[in-house]
């Protein structure tokens, strides 16, 4: 191949040039003709535009076709030489005269083309730092002290319900002049509001706003006032730095810092909202931008903000644009190059984009993020009616919505992967304007790689991948986040973070030898890991997280996520959360250390007992109380969890200082840890590239891409769930609560496989009960498959409930290499049945010997000891109940349900209202039996309630009128549950065990027995 084809350009050259390195170019256009004529010809070998270190100001963004494009043997590279060349969408602020603002000394610049409404910014730079605009406080926030009396009326107490005024305390707020300029940000759980005002009444102390945000503005997560910050205001230019703009006059005020001097400080302004246009066709594979690099360029001053009408978007700042963006471009890259003192994020690819490479850059000072890869099919249509209020999404390079002509639906149609890789950066101090900004956000997304990069220092996560929300289909599979070093994230502002965070469905994405530390949110959720909203068939292995708030890991829901070998050291709250029970298994966790909890609780949240947690090291400081989803070791080693863990007193790893260190790490060696092990995950972390840069992109290091099988493996207690090929909908995006069987009778249950990878995939899925006595599968347990890539095959089996158990676990257990193992917890529940019958109500002294003589109904948990027993009765339109409680330390307690006691949930049927009622048993003789409704804390004059205390703990009686449930007297049944709290032999705690089901009786009556009245 010939010699690599060169043009330069060089901003001091003189006009004239030829594009040697004699005469080189004075303009970028007038290298971007040359290199276009040259490709217009046919290149035979690589062709470099040679950019000389210098100041280009950009006129209009450096825009770049599909007549730009080089070829896979001769790509098209733009490269700095001699130091990186500064691309500026900037404009040099001159003209200074000394004046006064506040009182206070300033500079001050007429600018005509703001007075004529041609130029606006939002940041200024001064001698290359960025100085914020006049702000009110200067530091933190101020707090609403609530809202108007008519705006509480209409508040439901949703964190969405958006109120369009707010109260203000003496002071924060007034009837400015510049009231029209100036933008209240409102940070709120996981996403600011950006509020345009339209009054301000001081003597009511009430603000209105031009359209609604996002917030209530009474109360935030924390329960405490919502916070607010005044932006641009003039008020608030009083301090050095400080600066604001006189849109009617056209002049901007500046104070200046000590040292600076009117006669040589350079002060510049941002004047484009795009750098970088990449500009291919999205829709049309033929008009793509191909194989054209970008080498050692430094990017900078790019500008934006939202419409008056957009609040900004709930989640991510997704929606804010980027000073480098490409559509429709294929095979191109970044590499080496900074991007730095942009409004909006640094890079963005969006729709039509596969197999980009964004390496070796540095993206800092950013008012969003870092790297946005967006999504393949287009954005559903709801979100660009939320996020993209006032913009076109479609012309920002978003495509059209998934549900539009030209858009893609997951789970109906095929998609080309992304594949962006995004390696060995450097991201950091974002969020400044959009502080809900991330690092690295990646949307409805598959076979990315983030890998080795740097993260630091943005307001809520690091990396964020997935955009579905529950168990809808996804375009999100593959996706490789390894190795990457997070640290620095939340620094109080925002809430529900994650140092990882991901959303829906990812077959076949990990997570991998990443090192995440210092994570803390304003509120709640300050994570490491946070597997979120149905984030499902992850592999997470072989992190290290430490110093966080509110834990290392915590998931959601999602199912069959598989945590393995990681360390979750140090957190100020919960270690481990588990948040949402659901009938699917939502990981298995094994072979994990796990060090210390704030609060004492190592494992916390209502799904982990649904987890699979085993072969686990927990290690504490010696003599700390532990809990274990509000049990102790024993107690939750009872459940049936972390049967071969162990559980070390003492602190295993050293947090403190620069990295983690392990003392004696021999307890480690049954889980497969080592301390040299941990260590290298800790110092790999990061970029790759700790001195010298490679001149090009071919010179980093290959990532390694083998094509392979990924089975999605969907179990359901259904029937099999794909509809046909022209349906246009999934009917399976949200998860029911929990999934019943009758006893005895037959009950679909179905298993889903599809090969979303690359390469044929072959294996075995094997279904078993546990406990093996629990139930029976009908059909064949072993279910065998071979898959192309793209073909799905469905098996259909019947589970048949033997009774023996309340609750059982279906498994699918996996045979084959890359294969996730997937279960069912499924509850057991009666058919409806006849309740024994009295043919009166006995008297208070004759009721328990009255039903005494009734067959008992035990009340334990599979594994686990029996709790009471129950007897049940109807005589005529009163229900009857005995319940004779296992309890070694009887007690009560001001909410009576919180101590030894009785629930009773009546319901005219199943799925109806129901009342409840909580009892609680004499104690040792000193406090006499009560009853009451908990919702009025009355206690009903017409339920009857006898107790007794036993030799190993009371037994209760009650006769409840069956009109105090509104039952209808001309009734044929009703719908019935009971809940009975006691500590039984060999717990420490309340246990609490259900009679019709172990679905919670609080949540719907819709599993309640069913009772026949005869």
């Amino acid at each position: 191949m010939a010699d690599t084809i060169l043009i330069h350009v060089e901003a001091s050259a003189m006009a004239g040039g030829d594009g040697s390195a004699q005469r080189p170019f004075a303009s970028l256009a007038a290298a971007q003709a040359a290199a276009r004529a040259r490709i217009r010809a046919g290149l035979t070998a690589p062709l470099e535009v040679h950019i000389a270190a210098g100041l280009f100001r950009l006129a209009e963004p450096l825009t770049f076709g599909p007549e730009d494009s080089g070829t896979a043997a001769c790509p098209v590279t733009w490269r700095g030489v001699g130091g990186r060349p500064i691309l500026s969408g900037g404009r040099l602020i001159e003209g200074w005269k000394e004046g006064t603002i506040n009182g206070r000394a300033c500079w001050q610049a007429y600018l005509p083309e703001v007075a004529a409404g041609r130029w606006w910014f939002t940041q200024l730079f001064v001698n290359g730092r960025r100085r914020l605009r006049a702000r009110l406080p200067k530091q933190g926030f101020y707090h609403f002290t609530g809202v108007p009396a008519d705006e509480a009326a209409k508040d439901p107490g949703t964190h969405f319900h958006a109120a369009m005024r707010a109260c203000f305390a003496p002071g924060q707020l007034a009837a400015w002049p510049d009231l029209a300029d100036v933008e209240l940000v409102v940070p709120d759980h996981w996403y600011e509001n950006h509020l345009r005002v339209a009054a301000v009444d001081e003597t009511a102390g009430i603000v209105s706003f031009e359209t609604k945000g996002w917030s209530r503005l009474s109360r935030d997560e924390t329960n405490r006032h919502t916070r607010f910050r005044v932006d641009h205001v003039a008020a608030g230019c009083t301090d050095p730095g400080d600066w604001w703009l006189d849109r009617a006059a056209g002049v901007l005020h500046y104070i200046p810092k000590p040292g600076e001097r009117i006669d040589n400080t350079v002060i510049e302004a941002p004047a484009l909202e795009r750098l970088l246009d990449l500009a291919g066709d999205p829709l049309d594979a033929a008009r793509r931008v191909r194989h054209l690099r970008f080498a050692f360029l430094d990017l900078r001053h790019q500008e934006w903000e939202y419409p008056r009408s957009n609040p900004g978007p709930l989640q991510s700042a997704f929606s804010v644009p980027a000073a480098v963006r490409l559509v429709g471009a294929q095979d191109c890259s970044l590499h080496a190059c900074r991007v730095s003192q942009v409004a909006g994020w640094a890079i963005e690819v969006l729709r039509g984009c596969q197999r980009n490479r964004v390496s070796a850059c540095a993206l800092h000072d950013l008012g969003g993020g870092g790297v946005k890869i967006g999504h393949e099919g287009g954005l559903p249509k709801g979100w660009v009616d939320i996020a993209f209020r006032g913009m076109d999404a479609e012309a920002l390079g978003w495509g059209p919505a998934r549900e539009a002509p030209g858009g893609l639906m997951p789970g109906r149609d095929a998609s080309v992967a992304s594949a962006t890789t995004v390696s060995d950066c450097s991201i950091h101090d974002g969020g400044i304007i959009f502080h809900s900004a991330i690092g690295v956000w990646i949307g409805d997304a598959g076979r990315n790689r983030v890998v080795h990069n740097h993260i630091s220092h943005f307001n809520y996560s690091g990396i964020s991948c997935g955009w579905t929300w529950g168990f809808a289909p996804t375009f999100t599979v593959d996706n490789r986040i390894d190795g990457n070093r997070i640290e620095h994230i939340g620094h109080g502002m925002l809430s529900d973070m994650g140092g990882i965070y991901t959303l829906g469905l990812q077959p076949g994405t990990t997570i991998r030898r990443n090192a995440i530390a210092h994570v803390h949110s304003y509120g709640y959720g300050g994570w490491g890991i946070y597997p979120d909203e149905g984030s499902s068939w992850m592999l997470i292995e072989e992190n290290v997280v430490c110093a966080t708030k509110s834990g290392g890991f915590h998931q959601h829901y999602g199912r069959d996520n598989v945590v393995r070998r990681n360390v979750f050291a140090g957190s100020v709250e919960n270690q481990l959360t588990s948040t949402r029970h659901e009938f699917v298994r939502p990981f298995v966790f094994t072979r994990n250390l796990v060090q210390g909890a704030g609060n004492g609780n190592l494992w916390d949240g209502g799904g982990g007992n649904a987890a699979s947690i085993d072969h686990n090291v927990y290690a504490q400081e010696p003599g700390r109380a532990l809990r274990f989803c509000g049990r102790s070791w024993d107690d939750w080693r009872a459940l049936g969890q972390d049967q071969a863990s162990s559980f070390v007193d003492a602190c295993m790893l050293d947090i403190d200082g620069a990295e983690p260190a392990i003392g004696d790490s021999a307890a480690l060696a049954p889980i497969g840890l080592t301390g040299e092990g941990i260590a290298a995950v800790w110092s790999e972390a990061g970029p790759r590239l700790r001195s010298v840069v490679p001149a090009s992109i071919d010179g980093l290091p290959a990532e390694t891409e083998v094509a392979r099988a990924i089975i999605e493996p969907r179990l359901w207690p259904w029937a099999a769930e794909w509809l046909g090929a022209d349906d246009t909908s999934h009917p399976f995006s949200s998860l029911p609560s929990h999934a019943t069987v009758v006893s005895s009778e037959r009950h679909p249950i179905s298993l889903t496989v599809e090969n979303r990878g690359t390469a044929p995939g072959a294996g075995i899925y094997r279904l078993r009960v546990e406990p093996p006595d629990a139930a029976s599968i009908a059909g064949g347990n072993n279910l065998t498959f071979e898959l192309a890539p793209g073909e799905r095959a469905s098996f259909d089996r019947q589970v048949i409930a033997s009774g023996a158990q309340r609750t059982f676990r279906v498994e699918c257990a996996a045979v084959g290499d890359g294969l996730f193992s997937s279960a069912l917890h499924l509850l057991v529940v009666s058919a409806p049945q006849t309740m024994p019958s009295l043919s009166e109500v006995p008297s208070a002294s004759g009721l328990i010997a009255a039903l005494a003589t009734l067959p008992p109904r035990p009340l334990a948990a599979n594994p686990g000891t029996l709790v009471a027993t129950v007897r049940s009765a109807c005589a005529g339109r009163t229900l009857l109940v005995l319940v004779d409680a296992e309890d070694t330390r009887p007690s009560h307690a001001d909410d009576p349900w919180l101590g030894s006691s009785v629930e009773v949930f009546i319901a005219g049927q199943r799925m109806a209202p129901y009342l409840q009622l909580v009892a609680a048993p004499a104690v040792a003789g000193r406090l006499p039996a009560r009853v009451v409704l908990p919702k009025t804390r009355v206690e009903p004059p017409e339920v009857t309630v006898v107790s007794q205390t036993t030799p190993r703990g009371w037994r209760l009686a009650l006769a409840i009128p069956l009109s105090l449930a509104g039952v209808d007297p001309a009734a044929k049944g009703f719908a019935y549950d009971l809940v009975v709290s006691a500590v039984p032999a060999g717990a420490s705690d309340l246990a609490r065990r259900h009679l019709a089901s172990e679905l919670n009786p609080y949540i719907a009556s819709t599993e309640y027995l069913a009772i026949i009245l005869g």
